[in-house]
């Protein structure tokens, strides 16, 4: 875990190819608070060797219509207006206390998980003290682990261990406030969120898979889902934006030539949705503007989340968007609006500056019933060198979509455990007498471990004979993990040695 309310975490570092091969330039990194957002002083996302920034600040929008007919959003824009705070909902009484200081970013790694898998008798603090189990009073459990004995209680002193996606997994489970609420101004309803981001270190990409959690009592209606981000691209004056509704997505680009802060090094970013389709785009200029400024309540709030501008008036195609007569829902999607694909529509042909863009993509509505989880995915890249380049940004952006439709950007990393159905017994069984192991075939590979509750183990001498294995259980009494090893996978059970 990393203790504080902002963390920076590094994550890989870039190669540029050249006519000499790689030479790394330098890292890209991940600025992730508490309570699920991104930024700091520092920025958001961060690449480059002078850690040029991408994103200043990066976060959840979600709206909808109560039971009552009234409106309510959650938002983030910057850590002053901001309507999330950390840790899960706590419902009810509690009689123990929490466990963990959830103003934490919870880190986790495949390399972590391995250490664990070979070696359970020794416990890295990043595997034990991973938020598996809800605390008293919360929902849960609040992420996925191997449950070995199936009791849906996370025990990592029993050989268990998170189940992850990528090389690496940062986890923020956090809520909606519940007083202070400096983004939309309204009130909370009772929404719990669940973000897991999941690190493909080999490209520049991070997927994030977001759960919410109705806890209000009541079914929401029309609920819309939306990230927020505000993208610099360096010195932030030469950046356009362009939507991408055939790809569920949007992208920010650098508007050609150098930039102050990365030289000629000018990434282009992208954001979009995986298991759900983009519902449309809009920009948010940084300012009090009625039409097009940053939002004020909570029904201001809605409307950006409906492609609905402050004043109520629909975002519309062409210009700036605000003065048309054609309505839409993607703000400067050139040729692939879903509507208006006659004549095209980018900003560059907009009027309007280059510079900084705060963006927001959002979803479909949906309903969510009281006690119902949501699950959304989404992933944002960062695109080296692509600069203005539209078709690579593009063929970036596909080939993301493509690789999460084949299914591999949501490869489970776990070693693969055997049936659930392999039979051991006895259980319990005497001190030194002889386990058993049924086998639906003969394996190459046979290995096992006892597993003490203080950690320590052995390693018993295992035979294999008409379809089973055997080995002999300690000489001593107790509760053991039992390990066993063979080139189909791994399975573990508790056993328990008596007299």
């Amino acid at each position: 875990m990393k203790k504080g309310v902002s963390v920076l975490i590094l994550l890989w570092p870039i190669l540029a190819l050249s006519q000499t091969g790689g030479l790394p330039l330098g890292h890209f990194y991940l600025y992730q608070k508490s309570d699920g957002q991104l930024g700091g002083e520092s920025g958001g996302v961060c690449y480059g060797a002078g850690q040029g920034v991408v994103v200043q600040q990066m976060g959840i929008w979600v709206g909808g219509i109560s039971s009552t007919g009234s409106v309510f959003a959650d938002i983030f824009i910057d850590s002053g207006r901001n309507d999330y705070d950390y840790g899960p909902m706590i419902h009810g009484g509690t009689t123990r206390p929490d466990p963990y200081d959830w103003d934490r970013v919870f880190y986790i790694t495949k390399e972590h998980i391995d250490a664990h898998i070979q070696n359970p008798g020794v416990i890295q603090e990043e595997v034990y003290r991973w938020p598996a189990n809800a605390p008293d009073g919360a929902k849960g459990p609040l992420s996925p682990f191997v449950d070995w004995n199936g009791n849906q209680i996370y025990e990592p002193q029993m050989g268990e261990y998170p189940v992850i996606e990528g090389q690496a997994t940062i986890l923020s489970v956090f809520r909606e406030k519940q007083t202070q609420r400096s983004g939309s101004g309204g009130n909370a309803r009772g929404l719990e969120f669940k973000k897991f981001d999941y690190i493909r270190t080999d490209s520049q990409l991070v997927v994030s898979r977001l759960l919410v959690s109705n806890y209000s009592g009541q079914r929401l209606d029309l609920v819309v889902l939306g990230i927020y981000a505000e993208v610099v691209l360096g010195s932030g004056k030469a950046n356009l934006m362009r939507s991408m509704p055939d790809l569920d997505g949007v992208a920010v680009y650098h508007n050609g030539g150098g930039d102050s802060i990365f030289g000629q090094q000018v990434p282009a970013f992208s954001l979009q949705w995986l298991n759900r389709p983009a519902s449309g785009v809009m920009y948010i200029d940084e300012d009090d503007n009625p039409i097009t400024g940053f939002p004020k309540t909570e029904v201001e709030s809605y409307r950006y989340l409906r492609s609905i501008w402050r004043n109520g008036k629909r975002l519309t195609y062409g210009g700036n968007g605000v003065d048309g007569t054609l309505m839409t829902t993607f703000v400067f999607p050139d040729d692939k609006d879903p509507i208006h694909s006659d004549f095209p529509w980018t900003e560059e042909n907009s009027g309007r500056n280059a510079g900084k863009r705060c963006i927001l993509i959002h979803t479909p509505p949906v309903t969510i019933t009281d006690g119902q989880t949501i699950e959304y995915r989404y992933a944002m890249a960062v695109i080296p060198e692509a600069g203005q380049q539209i078709a690579a940004i593009r063929e970036r952006m596909m080939d993301i979509k493509q690789n999460y439709q084949k299914g591999d950007l949501s490869a489970v990393h776990a070693i693969r455990p055997l049936s659930g159905s392999c039979l051991v017994y006895p259980n319990p069984v005497q001190k030194g007498r002889t386990v058993r192991i049924a086998l639906t075939e003969q394996m190459e590979r046979v290995q096992a471990q006892w597993i003490r509750m203080d950690g320590s183990s052995y390693e018993p001498d295992v035979l294999q004979s008409d379809g089973q294995m055997t080995l002999t259980a300690p000489s001593v009494t107790g509760m053991f993990l039992m390990r066993v090893v063979t080139d189909k996978g791994v399975t573990m059970r508790r056993i328990q040695v008596i007299d």
